[in-house]
């Protein structure tokens, strides 16, 4: 297949280039401090030069150095000036972005999802939402492609008599990561709010969590089992009933009522 950068592959590749062109700019105007502008005259290389540093010492240019308060002596038709640079210059940033907003548009995510994630409240919530729905549309596509190969792999298995036959061996789910949101704590209060109505389900709800319900739902059998085996074994023990022993090893009350008179099971 073409992949989604097909159509910005120049731009990355300009933009790399520019972006190298640019600091390279960049060092050039910071390595340059100042300019001594003369009118005609020739450079002798002493001016500002400190002994043993001159060119005949150092093999090459002359290097000047500089001191705070510094009072230099200048020829006569020269002035010092000093070298400003623009690099980089206001726009080039918007420049840039224009190139990585085509990049993005090939993803189908947002701009602001994949460089700037800074915005807050409902425009980032509008954002995640966005980003959202494209990787569903993703994980749908690779679902179906997964649903053949999957189908394919066990019917090979089955034709070689390494998997006993089964008359819906093609069927299978496919768990997704885990949704990504920006509230956590108001997500989760209206999504369990929900699922006390009935409105949502809780292969609905594991789901957008990362989850796989049947597993959750046979954790959570497996934990009511063990915290009735330990109740009960602890109300025996003591003479406390099942609701005190299960307050206790559960701590959903932080402080238990100890009601013994209440007849005790067998």
């Amino acid at each position: 297949g073409v992949t989604a950068l097909a159509h910005a592959t120049d731009h990355i590749r300009d933009q790399m280039e520019i972006l190298d062109y640019e600091k390279v700019g960049v060092k050039m105007s910071s390595a340059i401090g100042i300019a001594i502008v003369g009118a005609g005259t020739a450079d002798d290389g002493q001016s500002l030069v400190e002994s043993g540093y001159g060119a005949s010492e150092t093999g090459t240019v002359a290097w000047d150095t500089f001191q705070a308060g510094m009072v230099p002596r200048l020829k006569a038709g020269e002035s010092i000036e000093s070298f400003a640079s623009n690099k980089p210059s206001a726009t080039f940033q918007g420049f840039l972005e224009f190139l990585i907003r085509d990049v993005a548009l090939g993803l189908g995510v947002p701009y602001e999802f994949l460089v700037d994630p800074a915005k807050q409240g409902t425009a980032s919530r509008f954002i995640l939402e966005k980003a959202q729905r494209r990787f569903e549309e993703r994980q749908e596509t690779i679902r179906k492609f997964s649903n053949r190969v999957y189908a394919w792999v066990i019917a090979s298995g089955i034709k070689r008599g390494d998997i006993p036959p089964s008359e819906y061996f093609w069927r299978c789910r496919w768990q997704a990561p885990k949704k990504i949101t920006v509230d956590n704590g108001r997500d989760s209060k209206a999504n369990a709010d929900a699922l006390k109505l009935g409105t949502r389900t809780l292969a609905e709800d594991t789901g957008e969590r990362g989850q796989d319900w049947q597993e959750v739902r046979g954790q959570v059998e497996k934990e009511a089992d063990d915290l009735l085996q330990r109740a009960a074994g602890l109300a025996q023990k003591h003479g406390v009933t099942m609701d005190t022993a299960i307050a206790l090893l559960s701590q959903r009350t932080p402080n238990p009522v100890f009601n013994n008179d209440e007849p005790q099971a067998d």
